[in-house]
C-alpha cells in the first residue's frame, strides 16, 4: 500500500518532473537496425523568411508573396514553439486577406493554423471553411489536426485513413502516425513513421524532421530511450535549430542520467524560443509559469494545461482548476482531461477526478503519466485493486517511469 502511494501521489506533477531510468544504451546498430538510411542531408543555412523579406522590400508585395510570408512564419513557429512567430504569420495573412479576400486559400489556411496555436479552434473552423471553397483537398490536413486537437480521435483516424488512401505521402503519414498514437495503436504508428522516413523527399525537410522527432517521442514514452535519443540526433542532423526536438533531446538526457548534455540542448532550445518546456527542463519553473502566463494575456498562445500543471506543482490547486476548467470546455483530448482530472483529485473532487481520467482512458492511448493520475484518483477513493491495475498497466508502458521516492522504496 506504501509503495502504490509513493508511486501514484507524484501524478499531481507529472507534467514537469523528471523520471529515473535504469535501461542501457543499446549499441548504435540495434537503434538503427529498424530505419532506412538517411535520406536527406543536414540542412542548409539558407532561410527563406530573409528571402521572402528581401523580395519584399525590393518592390511592394503582392497578396502571394504576404500569403508565402505568413506560411513560412509557422512554419518557424512550429519549430520553436515561440508564439511570437505566429502573431507576425497572423499581420501577414491578415493583410493578405485584406488585398485578396476571395481565391487566396493560403492566407485562409494560415489564418485557420494560427487560430489552432491560440486554440480558437471555431475561429480555425471557419478559417478552414473559407480556404475550402478554393482548395477543399489542400484544407484536409488542417481538419485533421483540429480533430486530434479537440480529442477527436475516431474523426482523426477516419480522415487520416483518407489523406493516405489518396495522396500518401511523407507529411501524410506523420498525421496518421500522430492519429494512431492517439488511439493506442503503438505499432501503427511506428509503422507509418517508419514508412515516412523510408519515403521521405528532398527539399521538404518539415516532415522529415518530425518523422524522426516524433518517434523518438514515441520510443521515449516507453521507456526506449537511447532509440529515442539518436532519432533526435538525426533530425537535428537535418534542422539543427529545430528547438522542439532540442528540448526533447534534453528530456531524454536528462533521464539518462546525462545532466551536463541535458542543460547544454535546453539551453540552446530556450534560446531558440522553446520558452517555458525549457525553463522547466532547467529546474526554473517560476520563469516558465511567468512565461506561460504572459503569452496567455498578450496574445492567447500560452498553454493553459501546461500552466495548469506548473501551478499544481507548486500547490495552487484552485488555479489549477480555473484553467482547466475553461481548457475542458475546448477540447477534451486525452492529455487535457488528464489534467483536468489531477486538479479535480487535488481539490479533493474525486468522484469527477474518476469521471474525467475514465475518458481520458477510454481513448485507449498508452500514457505512463495517465495511469500514474489514475492510480492515485484510484487510491484516494480506496480501491487498491484498481490503482494497483494501474501502476501496472503504468511499469508495461514505460518500464523507468517512477514516481520521486520510489526507487528508494525498492518500488
Amino acid at each position: 500500500m506504501k509503495q502504490l502511494w509513493l508511486l501514484a501521489l507524484g501524478c499531481v506533477a507529472a507534467g514537469s518532473t523528471m523520471w529515473a531510468v535504469t535501461a542501457e544504451r543499446p549499441a548504435p546498430a540495434e537503434a538503427h537496425g529498424v530505419l532506412a538510411p538517411y535520406q536527406l542531408p543536414a540542412m542548409g543555412q539558407s532561410d527563406p523568411i530573409a528571402a521572402i523579406q528581401a523580395r519584399i522590400a525590393a518592390q511592394p508585395p503582392g497578396f502571394l508573396e504576404l500569403t508565402n510570408l505568413a506560411g513560412a512564419y509557422i512554419q518557424r513557429a512550429r519549430a520553436t514553439n515561440d508564439p511570437a512567430w505566429y502573431l507576425l504569420a497572423e499581420q501577414a495573412a491578415r493583410t493578405s486577406v485584406a488585398r485578396m479576400p476571395s481565391s487566396n486559400p493560403g492566407a485562409w489556411m494560415a489564418l485557420a493554423q494560427v487560430a489552432l496555436a491560440r486554440h480558437d479552434f471555431a475561429g480555425a473552423q471557419r478559417c478552414m471553411d473559407r480556404a475550402a471553397v478554393n482548395k477543399p483537398v489542400a484544407v484536409r490536413p488542417l481538419r485533421l489536426t483540429l480533430a486530434l486537437a479537440t480529442g477527436e480521435v475516431a474523426e482523426a483516424n477516419r480522415l487520416a485513413d483518407a489523406l493516405v488512401a489518396d495522396a500518401p505521402g511523407c507529411a501524410v503519414h506523420v498525421q496518421r502516425a500522430l492519429a494512431r498514437e492517439a488511439r493506442g495503436d503503438v505499432p501503427g504508428a511506428i509503422a507509418d513513421y517508419r514508412w515516412a522516413i523510408a519515403r521521405e523527399q528532398a527539399g521538404a525537410p518539415e516532415p522529415s524532421v518530425q518523422a524522426r522527432a516524433w518517434l523518438g517521442r514515441l520510443h521515449a514514452r516507453h521507456g526506449r530511450l537511447a532509440m529515442a535519443q539518436d532519432l533526435y540526433v538525426e533530425a537535428l542532423r537535418i534542422a539543427p535549430d529545430h528547438a522542439q526536438t532540442l528540448g526533447l533531446l534534453a528530456d531524454a538526457e536528462q533521464r539518462l542520467g546525462l545532466a551536463d548534455a541535458a542543460r547544454i540542448h535546453y539551453l540552446r532550445a530556450k534560446d531558440l524560443g522553446l520558452g517555458a518546456p525549457a525553463l522547466v527542463g532547467l529546474g526554473r519553473a517560476p520563469e516558465a509559469r511567468a512565461t506561460l502566463q504572459r503569452e496567455i494575456a498578450e496574445g492567447g498562445f500560452g498553454h493553459r494545461r501546461e500552466l495548469a500543471t506548473l501551478l499544481l506543482a507548486d500547490g495552487q490547486a484552485a488555479e489549477a482548476l480555473a484553467l482547466m476548467e475553461k481548457e475542458v470546455k475546448l477540447r477534451h483530448d486525452a492529455p487535457t482531461l488528464a489534467a483536468y482530472a489531477r486538479a479535480l483529485l487535488a481539490v479533493g473532487r474525486k468522484a469527477e477526478a474518476r469521471h474525467a481520467v475514465a475518458r481520458a482512458l477510454a481513448t485507449g492511448v498508452e500514457d505512463a503519466a495517465l495511469q500514474q493520475a489514475a492510480a492515485a484518483i484510484a487510491l484516494a477513493l480506496g480501491d487498491d485493486q484498481a490503482a494497483a491495475a494501474h501502476i501496472r498497466e503504468m511499469r508495461r508502458i514505460d518500464p523507468g517511469f517512477r514516481a520521486p521516492g520510489a526507487a528508494e522504496t525498492g518500488a
